[in-house]
């Protein structure tokens, strides 16, 4: 049984760390992926969500794949809306409390949700509208689940010098839009997930 899966940093492979048995004893295997693919985050699912594949981020052709640990294939890519040279690359990507997939894209200033069970399952819409109706000023990147049906990220850039932002989104009801809180300062913010 796997347990724990690692994404190379490497611009055309992902390589799994697997632990299998009591013993837990680790097999290595990577994995490659079309040229230019750059993988770049990934994300197991939920314990009890049903769902058993692993999901990651294809910034350099701007898609999320779908990998089957059990076999060490990619089972299905799912290519996301945007125009090739501006909104290009994904980053960051975790399951919200709906059980669906989440994923920022940086240079598109959105957030993504991937439906991947049901039947909707395929169907992608993005949210670029803050609670006020203006674009993000920020760049999402790194995404948490927060309480309730919200989810939590990060904006390391944005508009104007030290504008660096951390935004919310409530997967209940992600057309409301999102609230973005200003945290100031011109490092670069990083939210890890649990």
């Amino acid at each position: 049984m796997w347990r724990r899966a690692l994404l190379g940093l490497g611009a055309v492979s992902i390589t799994l760390l697997l632990h299998v048995g009591p013993a837990k004893a680790a097999v290595s295997e990577s994995i490659s992926l079309p040229p230019g693919s750059n993988p770049n985050d990934i994300v197991a699912p939920p314990p009890g969500s049903g769902i058993t594949d692993l999901f990651f981020t294809m910034s350099g052709t701007h898609k999320i794949g779908r990998l089957n640990p059990a076999t060490g294939q990619v089972v299905q890519t799912y290519d996301l809306p945007g125009t090739a040279g501006t909104d290009r690359g994904v980053d960051g990507i975790t399951f919200g409390p709906d059980n669906n997939l989440w994923y920022a894209e940086p240079l598109g200033r959105r957030i993504g949700r991937l439906i991947v069970t049901g039947p909707q399952a395929g169907q992608i819409t993005e949210f670029a509208q803050t609670t006020g109706g203006a674009a993000l000023q920020g760049n999402p990147a790194y995404l948490t689940r927060g309480p309730g049906t919200t989810l939590w990220f990060t904006e390391p850039t944005g508009i104007g010098i030290g504008r660096d932002t951390i935004g919310m989104i409530d997967t209940a009801n992600p057309n409301a839009g999102i609230t973005e809180y200003s945290v100031g300062g011109t490092g670069i913010l990083r939210m890890a997930q649990p």
